[in-house]
């Protein structure tokens, strides 16, 4: 694997614009309370993004055959879209994770329930999620909350994508990848292969 033609380049990040301590930019460190502001913070890379990606454009004298980014980050779409391109999103996650996590975002079914067990949307009704085995975010998003204000509106526009890249082997996951496909289209399984010596 070759990747002499291969660069890397910063994209400006004032943590302190975002309430993050100086110099801050990966959650090492950060306080459980700080961790949303580092996410939500991803949103203002949006324009440094589209700027390094139209200079590329401009110095190769072509448009870029798509563009490829996480899940996360739905404000991808838009930034594809006004450079003439297309945006595809990666999921690390397997596909099944995925479509529960996507519908839990995107619909927030705990809390239409009294119940310990919820079921999703999208999900066959013998599907049932343990309100318990969500993460503290998760369980307290109502819609209103700083979590929600993030990952509703990203999660949408990721579910917009021209393609979604998802972290499993199709014969592994066939029922998730059904469902999930139910939310985006032109879904593709990938296998991340590592080889050791």
């Amino acid at each position: 694997m070759g990747f002499e033609n291969e660069h890397i380049v910063m994209l400006p990040f004032m943590a302190q614009d975002h309430g993050l301590p100086p110099n801050t930019e990966t959650p090492e460190n950060l306080p459980l309370s700080k961790l949303i502001n580092l996410v939500a913070a991803s949103v203002s890379l949006e324009a440094p993004a589209r700027h390094l990606i139209s200079d590329i454009m401009e110095k190769e004298g072509r448009l870029p055959l798509c563009i490829i980014s996480y899940v996360f980050f739905g404000w991808a779409n838009d930034g594809a879209d006004s450079l003439g391109t297309v945006n595809v999103s990666f999921t690390t996650g397997g596909a099944y994770g995925t479509a529960a996590d996507t519908s839990i975002w995107l619909n927030l079914p705990h809390h239409s329930t009294e119940e310990d067990f919820f079921t999703v949307r999208g999900f066959p009704e013998r599907c049932c999620f343990d309100i318990s085995q969500l993460d503290p975010f998760t369980r307290a998003a109502d819609g209103t909350d700083s979590w929600s204000r993030f990952f509703q509106p990203q999660i949408s526009l990721s579910t917009k994508s021209f393609g979604w890249l998802c972290n499993t082997v199709e014969e592994i996951e066939p029922f998730g990848l059904d469902i999930l496909r139910n939310y985006v289209r032109g879904l593709y399984s990938i296998e991340i292969l590592m080889v050791f010596n």
